[in-house]
């Protein structure tokens, strides 16, 4: 009679135990309308990112070619979650403003490639309440010391009726004028 119950128990705490490394993790901005969502979708690491639950930058990928070793590209599995919300403030020497509000959640996301030699890659994302930032962390681990990376995958799926604030540069007179903005299909 006891062992049924024990059994229960363990495969309760299993699940509650992994319910939290989803296959997807959003991290919201401190407002709440700048989302970046990260997902693991047939073992390859992508992003999205919304403002106001509307679509900005769709599903792109994330990874890495690597030389003389297995891509950094496939076979992942979220096998960590830790978050963190920080609102600080500090001074800088010079600028438009004095004090800057440095106001952000953030999520870390450890992934581990199922495969034999389990290398781990941790994404880290960031949402203010005015835009998204993220990269990519190396942890020290013994299939993963040294390498050289051949080609960066990240990719920028943006909207195609999407805006962008853009500053000209390189003209014949000068490197800089002021920022304007244009229709993405405008850019190309």
């Amino acid at each position: 009679m006891i062992l049924p119950y024990i059994k229960k128990c363990c495969i309760a705490a299993s699940l509650i135990a992994t319910s939290n490394l989803s296959a997807s993790e959003i991290t919201s901005s401190p407002n709440g309308q700048v989302k970046s969502i990260f997902e693991v979708k047939n073992g390859s690491p992508v992003y999205s990112v919304e403002y106001k639950n509307k679509s900005i930058i769709a599903d792109s990928a994330l990874g890495f070619d690597l030389q003389l070793a297995p891509d950094l590209i496939k076979n992942f599995k979220i096998t960590d979650i830790k978050t963190d919300a920080v609102n600080e403030k500090w001074e800088q020497p010079w600028g438009e403003d004095r004090l800057i509000t440095n106001k952000y959640n953030e999520t870390l996301i450890t992934l581990t490639q199922q495969d034999k030699l389990s290398r781990q890659l941790i994404l880290c994302f960031r949402s203010f309440d005015d835009g998204i930032a993220f990269r990519y962390e190396f942890p020290t681990q013994e299939n993963l010391k040294d390498f050289v990376i051949m080609d960066e995958l990240t990719e920028f799926t943006l909207q195609e009726n999407g805006q962008a604030w853009h500053l000209p540069a390189m003209s014949k007179d000068r490197y800089e004028y002021l920022y304007q903005k244009q229709s993405l299909k405008d850019l190309e």
